[in-house]
């Protein structure tokens, strides 16, 4: 998965492996730390932090991320679930963005 190009989700994506889903809820200090992220007085800054559906789909435990939502999200299981959701884990991704010239107005 590590230096793979992903597409990030749009709105009217459907849950699939190897898509890049945005976030629902705030990062824990740990998980901010864990993944390195870097902090502007203080917060971190998550405009790199997506998930990604791992293909397993059970009732999430207290800490980890699911997905969920019309537009799909990933969320924090704040206790154990009894509902069966995607699992999700969080990724962070290195921001290249490619500018093509599609028309030109001379």
């Amino acid at each position: 998965m590590i230096n793979q190009l992903i597409p990030i989700a749009s709105q009217d994506s459907k849950l699939q492996r190897d898509m890049l889903y945005p976030i629902g809820d705030r990062l824990s200090h740990a998980e901010g730390t864990k993944l390195d992220l870097p902090k502007v007085s203080g917060c971190f800054i998550t405009s790199s932090v997506f998930a990604v559906y791992t293909g397993e789909k059970r009732c999430p435990k207290k800490g980890e991320w699911f997905l969920s939502g019309a537009i799909i999200k990933a969320y924090k299981a704040f206790n154990d679930m009894n509902t069966e959701c995607p699992i999700a884990i969080l990724v962070t991704v290195d921001r290249n963005v490619i500018y093509k010239i599609k028309s030109v107005l001379a």
